[in-house]
């Protein structure tokens, strides 16, 4: 019933069953013809690695019957998995439930892979992970699928994949058909445009056994009338109607993994004891693939009687699923496949809508017999003609009718009548959206012309090209002088855009632009940040630049018409060799290039008209003579980068030095605390259970470690950890059960920092945190110290974060530790919440911001108010 458009219909009593059992001689390993050509083969794995999420809660609410919490724990499951999918040596790797956290976490552990998080889920999804000899083409996020197509760079041909994470709930065989018809309708369409494809697999956590609809709707391209689905349920159910009237595909997909074997099954949390059966599949479009052997679920029949006893996650298995595959081989010529887009062929035989309209037409002539009935639906099914803004109550009105008007029809209708009228109303849907989609001509014309917009942008951004600009500079002489030779009738206007005209905006004049006027040299950013900074301290100071010409020359980037720059070409050996060292790892033939001077730098004073090119070149010629030779100062530059938000004042020579800079306090304290904490919910009060500490010493030239603090607390409101905070911050039930309480602490830590001479005077130390929380809040609202006791310097404190942005000329503060190090070049060490290990990582950038000059200063600080505590600025700015 309904079938694909194509083939022959099949009955479910027959059909069905054969084709969701893979043939025999599709499941041998096939020995590899002697043909040295032949494409490669194509291994894929997938599983669903349980996110921590859900592990946690299903074993908080009783559904791991069998498992421990040392079964539970994220950190003994994931080595275990890694283990597991670097022994597959699979080409692509299809995992569901992983959340953001796990992928940057498995991605650095898969050597040799690269990979693909799905986006736009708040919720653990999919993640694709594929080798280098495949290269990703197009990429889909769906809310339950990851589709992409990746070219086989040895097999030249593509494939797409689509990594399934289908509706969980075992009645909701309505949702999961309808995920995977829109997952595969992006793919035909992809393939008809973007990205021409060979072939086709399906694979992951499909919940759904080999028997229900989702096995029909694969098989069949629709779910035939009376498909049944049975797992985790007491009994089977029938299939929603609407299942069946969803609109088919036309691709030729078979299962690696049937109904041969009763006994296989992906999924058994409870073991034996409860239900356990076949969830988890890979399918493939048989037409130009073929599977030559499939990854057995269990590896001995002892492994399968552990699982069955421990259930899963287990000893036996570190998921609720195993992980399933398959080794593909392209039958015939891959190449060949791959220049005749099986998967393009839908959209050349797409029905028009005139066609669905008459198939809808002769289902509904016997659905319903009565032509008063049949105008009737037509009236009750046809939506209403669109409005602007909302709609009025009359027409609010008249859709609720209209709706329950067809449900009473329907309500009336015998069960196959019922069927026919959803497939009427389908099709009717599908004609709509037919017309009014554009066609096929008109599709490849704007995609042609989007991806000739996404090659202009990858183009610049691969340039990676920014400004790098000297400053202050004093040029207000020179500027006058060479203005001399430029009248303002011959200066060329810019056409600009506003209020949907295009009226012609002058550019500035040469004195107006000489004002606010910089030197700029066309650098790569490409890991700018620590060796310019090292060049730059290394420069003599100051450096000097040398005007070595006033040129005129041609702007080879205003093609449209002739247009000249009038400027100051600048020259300096301190310069020279500062760009030098900057783009030193870089090949020299890979060195960006400015016209019409790519020396050390030059000034762009007026741009004028071709007709006045000569009669600047006459006016230049003793202007020239009086400006070449005049020099300038350069006592620090300043890196500016618009198009990435980048504005950096960096000193030259011994100023780059923190010796150089007279600083306020002798000490830094840069301090981390940890804190209680669940996965899911906010203890109250969170308490404090790691209090880390380095100290340096600023009096130096450079800044020197004193020591370091670092005791673990033990908490009393919540003294038992959940497994949530263990993995975050690394510190265990017992470290805390053997620690001191927070007064304790507290007073060595007071204790330390006077053993040092940090306490010697009221402004000797200063505390730098990673943001204002540690001490307005934290040490603030634990219960478990008495603030009284705790010496004035606690309640003053230098957020880094803030304190960086000021530094660099950025308006937006940085997330946290990881961007700040990220911006500076640095890699991140240790693990990240350790309250230690963030120390050390925050003593890194502090130590850069310095090298650079950074004068260290408060930025906020705690004040006794009637309202509470009060957060004072360094500008006597306060927030309650």
């Amino acid at each position: 019933h309904h079938t694909r458009r194509d083939q022959p219909r099949r009955t479910m009593s027959t059909s069905f069953l054969e084709a969701a059992v893979l043939r025999a001689a599709d499941v041998q390993a096939a020995p590899r013809a002697a043909d040295a050509q032949a494409a490669p083969d194509l291994t894929i794995l997938s599983w669903n690695i349980l996110a921590q999420r859900w592990a946690d809660k299903c074993f908080a609410d009783g559904e791991y019957p069998l498992a421990t919490a040392h079964d539970i724990l994220w950190s003994n499951r994931c080595p275990r998995i890694v283990a597991e999918l670097l022994a597959s040596t699979a080409d692509v790797i299809l995992l569901q439930e992983v959340d953001a956290a796990a992928f940057n976490e498995l991605l650095p552990k898969l050597t040799g892979y690269d990979g693909l998080h799905q986006k736009g889920n708040t919720h653990p999804c999919n993640a694709t992970f594929w080798k280098p000899r495949l290269s990703l083409v197009w990429a889909q996020h769906r809310s339950r699928t990851l589709s992409t197509v990746l070219h086989d760079g040895q097999a030249k041909a593509s494939v797409a994949i689509v990594n399934c994470h289908l509706e969980g709930c075992p009645s909701a065989s309505l949702k999961r058909v309808q995920q995977l018809q829109s997952a595969l309708e992006g793919v035909r369409h992809a393939g008809s445009l973007q990205a021409p494809h060979a072939s086709l697999v399906l694979a992951g956590d499909f919940n759904s056994t080999a028997e229900g609809a989702v096995a029909a709707y694969l098989s069949f391209g629709s779910v035939p009338q009376g498909t049944r689905e049975a797992w985790g349920l007491a009994g089977s159910t029938a299939v929603p109607d609407e299942a069946c009237a969803v609109a088919a595909h036309a691709y030729q997909l078979q299962s690696v993994y049937g109904l041969d074997d009763p006994r296989a099954f992906s999924f058994a949390p409870s073991g034996r004891s409860g239900w356990h059966g076949l969830l988890d599949h890979v399918w493939y479009d048989g037409r130009h693939l073929r599977c030559v052997s499939r990854r057995q679920l269990v590896a001995s029949e002892a492994h399968l009687d552990a699982l069955l006893t421990m259930g899963m996650p287990s000893a036996a298995s570190p998921s609720d699923h195993l992980p399933c595959g398959a080794t593909l081989r392209w039958s015939g010529d891959a190449a060949t496949a791959a220049c005749a887009p099986a998967c393009a062929a839908p959209t050349d035989s797409s029905p028009t809508p005139e066609q669905l309209l008459a198939e809808a037409a002769e289902l509904l002539a016997n659905a319903l017999p009565s032509e008063a009935l049949r105008a009737e639906w037509v009236s009750v099914t046809t939506p209403p003609p669109p409005c602007k803004g909302k709609p009025p109550a009359e027409a609010l009105a008249a859709i609720a009718a209209q709706r329950a008007r067809k449900e009473d029809l329907l309500a009336q209708a015998s069960p196959e009548a019922r069927a026919m009228l959803l497939r009427v109303q389908s099709l009717q849907k599908e004609a709509r959206k037919a017309a009014s989609r554009p066609t096929a001509e008109q599709q490849r014309a704007k995609q042609q012309a989007t991806q000739a917009k996404v090659q202009k942008k990858a183009a610049a951004k691969a340039a990676d090209i920014a400004g790098w600009c000297f400053a202050p500079l004093d040029i207000a002489e020179l500027a006058s002088a060479a203005q001399e030779a430029v009248d303002d009738h011959w200066l060329w206007h810019r056409a600009g855009r506003q209020s949907g005209k295009t009226p012609l905006e002058p550019m500035p004049s040469s004195a107006t632009k000489a004002a606010g006027l910089h030197v700029t040299v066309l650098l790569r950013v490409h890991e700018c940040g620590a060796r310019l900074r090292a060049a730059c301290a290394a420069a003599p100071q100051p450096a000097t630049l040398t005007v070595s010409d006033v040129f005129v020359e041609r702007v080879e980037r205003i093609t449209d018409e002739e247009v000249w720059c009038v400027g100051l070409a600048f020259a300096s050996p301190a310069i020279r060799a500062l760009r030098d060292a900057w783009l030193a790892p870089l090949p020299r033939e890979e060195w960006p290039t400015h016209c019409p001077y790519a020396g050390e730098g030059h000034a762009s004073l007026a741009y004028v008209r071709g007709e006045y090119r000569d009669a600047a070149e006459r006016r230049l010629a003793p202007i020239r003579a009086r400006l070449v030779g005049a020099a300038i100062t350069l006592p620090h530059v300043v890196f500016q980068d618009p198009r990435h938000g980048l504005c950096e004042q960096i000193p030259l020579g011994r100023q780059a030095r923190s010796g150089s800079v007279r600083q306020d306090y002798r000490f830094v304290a840069i301090l981390d605390f940890e804190k209680t904490c669940e996965r899911d919910a906010v203890l109250s009060p969170q308490e404090i259970i790691e209090v880390p500490t380095l100290l340096l010493d600023l009096s130096s030239e450079a800044p020197r470690l004193v020591s370091e603090f670092h005791e673990h607390v033990r908490p009393t409101r919540h003294p038992q950890l959940s497994a949530f905070c263990t993995e975050l911050t690394g510190i265990t039930q017992a470290q805390i059960d053997a620690a001191a309480p927070l007064s304790t602490v507290m007073d060595r830590h007071v204790a330390w920092l006077e053993r040092h001479g940090a306490l010697a005077d009221g402004r000797n130390v200063l505390f730098v945190t990673c943001g204002d929380y540690d001490l307005k809040r934290s040490l603030a609202e634990d219960p478990n110290v008495d603030h009284d006791a705790l010496p004035a310097c606690y309640g003053r404190w230098c957020n880094l974060k803030r304190a960086f942005a000021a530094h660099r000329g950025q308006k937006r503060q940085p997330a946290g530790m990881a961007e700040m190090l990220d911006a500076l070049g640095l890699p991140l060490e240790g693990q990240h919440h350790s309250g230690i290990d963030d120390c050390r990582n925050l003593a890194r950038v502090v130590r850069s911001l310095l090298a650079q000059g950074w004068k260290v200063a408060p930025t906020g600080q705690r004040a006794a108010s009637a309202g509470g505590v009060t957060c004072m600025s360094e500008s006597g700015c306060s927030s309650v």
